[in-house]
């Protein structure tokens, strides 16, 4: 009777020894889980904001850019501003011009 309960005892302890490692297992695991986690969380952030930051250049960069063809364009349109005026006040002079020459009916040029 004895070494049946023995060997009860002994096939008990196995089994809790069994539940015991399996439960360190998975609590080894869980722990193991929740750090990589939280590495891999961290990693991922800096690579984000890496990221940002070179977009950010990339942004800064066009903008600046654009900025560099706002203002050749807007000095392009105000040349063109100043050629058109001297385009009418030469059209208007020579309207007036015309208008003198046309006065007297027997002039060929008026035809």
């Amino acid at each position: 009777m004895k070494n049946k309960i023995n060997k009860y005892k002994k096939q008990i302890m196995t089994v809790a020894d069994i539940i015991l490692q399996t439960a360190l297992l998975f609590g080894t695991s869980l722990v193991t889980f929740i750090f990589t986690k939280r590495k891999y969380n961290a990693e991922s952030k800096s690579v984000e904001l890496g990221n940002i930051e070179s977009s950010l250049k990339v942004y800064v960069n066009i903008i600046t850019d654009l900025e560099t063809r706002v203002e050749k364009l807007q000095d392009k349109i105000g040349q063109l501003e100043i050629f058109i005026d001297k385009l009418k006040d030469e059209n208007k002079g020579l309207k007036e011009k015309l208008t003198r020459v046309c006065k007297y009916p027997e002039n060929p040029k008026c035809d």
